[in-house]
């Protein structure tokens, strides 16, 4: 490592003198020495003219890759965003056909309880009607009957009276059933009442502190209470007695 220390300066000494030996020798010839000077001008001049075209080549072509780099990103936020909207687009169209479907979904499930409610009261409706017709065909045949002296006025009355009563019992409760009873939504569902939401009231509960004296005051009602009652039997019971004696008296006499 030293003799390397050595060689170093030894060499740049050598090359300094021989450079003075000829600047020396140059000196003493003008026109070697003007071209020597000319040819050092434009070797420096080339040398610096090409660093700074490499400089220039090498900053233009990073500013030419930067730029692309930007071009790149600025597509793909072009590409990103129309991707973005034609999901958005999926989407959208997605959710109204999602609605659509449960619109008609619940359409469709109403129209069925609308058709079978209507089906259920107009069968309804016809089964009592079919009743008011055999209830007057029989009411016919039991007037027919009575006419020709087959059963007794008395009869004829009693079933007439049955047969209208239990017509009359019928088409009243089948009005109030339709009406007050069955769901509007469903014909085999019936509606009940909403159960009263009162709350009853908390009990007015006494503290330790004044629970001793509550009792007490309690107990002291309860004696004055049974010493009234026992007074005033006692004073019935003596007029009750005054009473039976006086009548007694009154009856011997």
């Amino acid at each position: 490592m030293a003799q390397t220390d050595n060689i170093v300066p030894l060499t740049s000494l050598i090359q300094q003198y021989e450079t003075v030996v000829s600047t020396n020798q140059l000196a003493q010839n003008p026109s070697e020495l003007a071209a020597y000077t000319t040819a050092q001008k434009e070797r420096l001049k080339s040398s610096i003219v090409a660093a700074k075209q490499d400089a220039f080549n090498k900053v233009f072509t990073d500013a030419s890759q930067a730029s692309d780099t930007s071009n790149n990103i600025y597509y793909y936020y072009q590409r990103s965003k129309e991707a973005a909207d034609a999901n958005e687009k999926l989407l959208n169209a997605a959710l109204k056909s999602n609605q659509t479907a449960n619109y008609n979904s619940e359409l469709a499930k109403r129209q069925f309880e609308v058709n079978e409610w209507a089906v259920g009261n107009k069968r309804d409706t016809l089964f009592v009607f079919q009743f008011i017709f055999i209830t007057l065909l029989v009411l016919a045949i039991l007037t027919g009957l009575w006419k020709y002296g087959l059963i007794p006025t008395g009869i004829f009355g009693m079933l007439t009276f049955f047969l209208f009563f239990v017509l009359a019992c019928t088409i009243a409760y089948r009005a109030l059933y339709t009406d007050g009873v069955r769901n509007k939504y469903y014909w085999s569902r019936r509606s009940f009442g909403k159960m009263p939401t009162m709350i009853a009231p908390t009990p007015d509960c006494p503290t330790l502190s004044n629970l001793g004296g509550t009792i007490s005051t309690g107990i002291t009602g309860l004696q004055t209470g049974a010493r009234g009652a026992v007074n005033t039997g006692l004073s019935s019971l003596g007029a009750a007695l005054s009473g039976a004696g006086a009548a007694v008296s009154g009856t011997s006499l």
